[in-house]
């Protein structure tokens, strides 16, 4: 594989970066994507990361500060996927440290990740990189 670098977002990536969220099971139409990314930009508590392989987006992570009321703050990886054809090469990692460093910049004390019950390669994935499986709940959801 090629050297992979890190960047934030970048809309050049955008084609790019809508494939990998399909990837990991999001179907979104390009407006709904945008508007999405145009929040995510907005706010001081989200970033989105691109693993960049010879000039192509390989991996995406979106990362956010936790605030909850429960909780000490800290850091949510909210997405993360590798394109399938540079899964096992190390990009994931490279996301993973990204996350690493990001929580250690701001003093945050944990980095938490929710993965579906299917994605058994990304459990094992997280075991190694040295997750730990703390929980199992259930996601309810309604129209309002």
């Amino acid at each position: 594989m090629a050297n992979v670098t890190i960047q934030s977002w970048s809309e050049t990536y955008f084609v790019q970066g809508k494939e990998l969220l399909r990837q990991l099971g999001y179907e979104l139409t390009d407006e709904a994507l945008r508007n999405n990314l145009a929040l995510i930009d907005d706010s001081p508590h989200d970033w989105i990361y691109l693993a960049i392989a010879d000039d192509q987006a390989v991996g995406l992570m979106h990362v956010k500060r936790q605030i909850q009321i429960h909780t000490p703050v800290r850091l949510e990886v909210v997405a993360l996927v590798v394109s399938d054809a540079h899964r096992g090469s190390g990009v994931g990692k490279i996301l993973l440290n990204q996350a690493d460093k990001l929580a250690q910049e701001m003093g945050l004390p944990e980095i938490v990740l929710h993965s579906s019950q299917k994605r058994v390669e990304a459990h094992g994935f997280y075991q190694n990189y040295g997750y730990q499986n703390v929980k199992t709940s259930y996601w309810f959801s309604r129209n309002p």
